[in-house]
C-alpha cells in the first residue's frame, strides 16, 4: 500500500519510477505529506496535472525539492561542453538527434493515457538538454512527423522533428527518430555559436572545434548522468539548497512536450506559457502569428 510510504513520518523523500500515468497522483500525495520527490520522466501527462503539481508546491507544508529524472544534463560530456561555452555571449544553435529505435504500437509507452507517447515520455530528455545547453527556457515550439502510407505507420509521432526557440534567442532542433536501427549510435548533439562548435557522441565522447583546432573535452565509458543526478538531488536536500533543476525549467520543458504533440496534430507552432494559470480551466495555448 503506497499510502504507507507517504504517511510514514520516518520517510523524508520518495523516488517514483512507476508507469507514467501514475506520476502526477503520486507526486501530489508526497507533496501533501511534506516529502521530497525524485520522479522519473515525464513529470506528468496532462496540462491539468502540471497545474495541480505547481499549485501543490505553492501550498506544500514545507519547502520541498522536486526533481525529474532529466539525467543528460548531468553527464560528464554535457558538463564539459557547457563549460566550453561558458564565456560565449551569443545565442546558440543546438541539434539533438535521438535514434530512439522502434517500440511496438501496443506497448504501454505508446498509449496516450498510460505512457503519453514517446514525445512526452522520452523526447522530453532532449528538450531539457537543449534548455541546459542554451541556458534558456523554451519559448515556442513547432513539430512535424512523417506521414502514414495506407496504414503502414500506426504511430507517426515517434518519427518527428521539433524546432524550439528559446527565451535568449537560441534555437534547438530535435530529431526524435524511431525508424532506424538500434545498432547505430543513439544520441548525437551538436552545439554551434560564438565561433565555436562542440559535439557529443552517445555521451562517451565529446570534443570541440575553435580557431581551427580540435579540442578533446571528454572520452570514457558512456555516462548519461544517472548517478550524478541522484547525488545532486540528495545534496540539495541535505544542504537545504535550491533544486538542481528549477521549477521554471521543469514546467516549460513539460509544456513544450504537450504543445509539440498538439503541433503535430494541428500543424501549427505554439508559444509556451511562462506563467501557469491558477486553474486548468484556462489553458494558456496561443497560436503564433
Amino acid at each position: 500500500d503506497e499510502d504507507n510510504l507517504y504517511l510514514d513520518p520516518h520517510i523524508d523523500a520518495v523516488i517514483i519510477t512507476t508507469r507514467h500515468d501514475q506520476h502526477a497522483s503520486q507526486i501530489l500525495k508526497a507533496i501533501a505529506q511534506g516529502k521530497h520527490v525524485f520522479v522519473e520522466k515525464p513529470l506528468c501527462l496532462t496540462p491539468e496535472e502540471l497545474i495541480e503539481i505547481e499549485t501543490a508546491l505553492q501550498h506544500a507544508p514545507r519547502e520541498l525539492t522536486l526533481m525529474v529524472g532529466f539525467n543528460r544534463r548531468f553527464a560528464p560530456a554535457t558538463i564539459a561542453v557547457k563549460k566550453f561555452f561558458a564565456t560565449t555571449q551569443q545565442p546558440l544553435t543546438v541539434q539533438i538527434r535521438m535514434n530512439a529505435g522502434p517500440i511496438d504500437a501496443s506497448h504501454w509507452t505508446q498509449d496516450s493515457l498510460v505512457g503519453g507517447g514517446r514525445i512526452i515520455g522520452e523526447a522530453c530528455h532532449a528538450i531539457d538538454l537543449a534548455t541546459y545547453m542554451t541556458g534558456s527556457v523554451p519559448l515556442k515550439v513547432y513539430a512535424e512527423s512523417i506521414g502514414s502510407r495506407q496504414g503502414q505507420e500506426p504511430i507517426t509521432s515517434d518519427q518527428a522533428f521539433l524546432t524550439i526557440r528559446h527565451e535568449n534567442g537560441s534555437i534547438s532542433s530535435i530529431s526524435y527518430l524511431a525508424g532506424g536501427d538500434k545498432a547505430f549510435e543513439k544520441e548525437r548533439i551538436e552545439i554551434i555559436g560564438g565561433g565555436k562548435v562542440a559535439l557529443i557522441e552517445d555521451f562517451s565522447l565529446a570534443y570541440a572545434i575553435a580557431e581551427g583546432k580540435k579540442v578533446p573535452l571528454y572520452k570514457g565509458a558512456q555516462d548519461k548522468g544517472h548517478q550524478a543526478e541522484l547525488n545532486a538531488w540528495i545534496d540539495a536536500i541535505l544542504r537545504g539548497q535550491p533544486a538542481p533543476i528549477s521549477w521554471q525549467e521543469l514546467a516549460t520543458t513539460t509544456w513544450a512536450t504537450f504543445l509539440a504533440e498538439r503541433s503535430l496534430q494541428e500543424g501549427l507552432p505554439f508559444e509556451i506559457p511562462t506563467v501557469q494559470p491558477p486553474t486548468s480551466a484556462d489553458y494558456p495555448f496561443r497560436l503564433v502569428g
